[in-house]
């Protein structure tokens, strides 16, 4: 069964109830119904623009899976609410040790299998019919394979092929390429550089943290709740500690990870050349294939699109994924996912020129409102860069 929350508001309700109410505390509007096969039995508990989330909702999707869609607004901190990691809980073993604890530093990477579990992050999977939570992006995904009977290979050695690069993915340093960059070049985002400078982004987490854990004995009282919370801590100082290093001049974490993400493509390159056909195993899509699509594109949205330039079997499986319906729906043009200028070709092929003179003005928006110079000198700028994005779409000439 796993751990089950001892606190008095949570421990007499069902797991209905408890979903139920974890979903009304997201807010009103922040939950709607995604038809499919099942209905009524899964809630998916996820962010827009999580790499993690995007997976779980590609593979429902792929699956042909109804469920409740519950956005977690990460902006509000609303993964660290105790209801919520109360819920989470619910699908810890009681045993594991939480990130933060004992495991040294944080090496950038969000898997579970080296971090150790993470209480306040999405997503989180329901399944009211099998009276289960499932936590961590892999788990889920294996678990939707297990319960739809698809997107999984019938062939033992292709499924060894699936699960090795379902590890390859979960195990990349994504989280160090989105809030780290190299001290000399940064190609991420403007806005994303702004919000995660000099470890801006970490040091709020820890904030949001510690007023949860002030509130004990007023909005919680259950002791796995505080060790959730402080163990959430530790791990997110440990991120603090590593960003005010590579923003001092120390590189050697930043560049770890990315050595560790072109050696992980550069096994994909060598992989992919195994079986004929448009996927990893051959003709047949599976959960790994959906897994890459939206790794390989949160790196093209980071700006590091450069590191398939020599693996053309990659650069090839990447423009397969990326015409996918559901990546393209859940992730490269989702709306409500932060926007990057290095994502607008794919915005003009899919939806045009215009959409695209729109898209790089929010990117051009945004970075100018996160900007901390003053907002005479942002607003210029920002006159400039509208401009030429005009331009570039064809809609002024100058």
């Amino acid at each position: 069964m796993g751990y089950q929350s001892k606190d008095c508001k949570y421990a007499a309700m069902s797991l209905r109830e408890a979903t139920e109410a974890v979903a009304v505390d997201m807010g009103k509007g922040n939950a709607w119904t995604v038809e499919g096969k099942h209905p009524g039995r899964f809630y998916l508990f996820n962010h827009c623009g999580s790499i993690c989330s995007q997976k779980t909702r590609i593979t429902m999707r792929e699956a042909g899976l109804a469920f409740t869609n519950v956005e977690v607004s990460l902006t509000n901190s609303s993964n660290y609410r105790p209801a919520y990691v109360s819920l989470r809980l619910r699908s810890w073993d009681g045993k594991s040790a939480m990130v933060g604890e004992g495991f040294g530093s944080w090496n950038g990477s969000s898997s579970t299998s080296e971090n150790g579990f993470d209480p306040c992050v999405v997503p989180i999977l329901v399944d009211l019919e099998a009276r289960k939570v499932v936590s961590d992006s892999k788990v889920i995904c294996l678990y939707i394979t297990e319960v739809s009977s698809l997107l999984r290979p019938k062939d033992r050695v292709k499924d060894e092929l699936v699960k090795k690069h379902i590890d390859l993915v979960d195990k990349t340093p994504h989280p160090a390429l989105l809030y780290d960059s190299s001290p000399t070049f940064d190609p991420r985002p403007r806005f994303f550089v702004n919000i995660t400078s000099k470890g801006g982004l970490h040091a709020g987490q820890i904030n949001a943290l510690e007023r949860h854990l002030a509130d004990e004995g007023k909005m919680w009282t259950d002791p796995n709740i505080k060790r959730a919370y402080q163990a959430k801590v530790q791990k997110t100082k440990d991120g603090l500690k590593q960003t005010i290093d590579t923003d001092g001049g120390n590189p050697d974490y930043f560049e770890g990870a990315c050595r560790t993400t072109r050696a992980t493509l550069r096994k994909l390159e060598e992989d992919l050349k195994k079986y004929p056909g448009d996927w990893l195993c051959g003709d047949q899509i599976t959960c790994v294939d959906l897994f890459w699509g939206v790794s390989l594109v949160r790196l093209i949205w980071c700006g590091y699109g450069s590191w398939f330039a020599d693996l053309p079997d990659v650069k090839a499986y990447t423009d397969r994924l990326s015409r996918r319906e559901s990546i393209l729906k859940e992730s490269i043009l989702n709306p409500h996912s932060g926007p990057s200028h290095h994502m607008s070709p794919f915005i003009e092929k899919h939806q045009g020129k215009v959409a695209r003179l729109k898209y790089d003005l929010k990117v051009e928006m945004i970075g100018a409102i996160t900007w901390k110079w003053t907002p005479t000198i942002a607003m210029g700028i920002l006159a400039v860069t509208v401009g030429v994005a005009c331009k570039q779409a064809g809609v002024i000439n100058i």
